[in-house]
């Protein structure tokens, strides 16, 4: 799976993927990266991104590796 079908993916299927709003942008057998565009409801009381938001994109990250790694597994 490229990285586009692997967001997609994430999107349709982990409800949380899309309310935190972070995007697999580059996927390979090896690594993972997302992004997590920069918004007001995502900073924290310091206008710093939230931990949890952060958390969250480390888990899409982490999404798309798995779904890259076992995709021929999943079919």
């Amino acid at each position: 799976m490229d990285a586009e079908a692997i967001d997609r993916t994430l999107f349709e299927q982990v409800p949380f993927a899309h309310h935190v709003g972070a995007h697999v942008s580059a996927v390979d057998a090896e690594s993972a990266e997302a992004i997590l565009p920069a918004a007001q409801e995502r900073l924290n009381h310091v206008g710093t991104v939230h931990a949890v938001a952060q958390f969250g994109l480390g888990e899409v990250a982490s999404g798309g590796l798995v779904l890259a790694a076992f995709s021929d597994l999943m079919a």
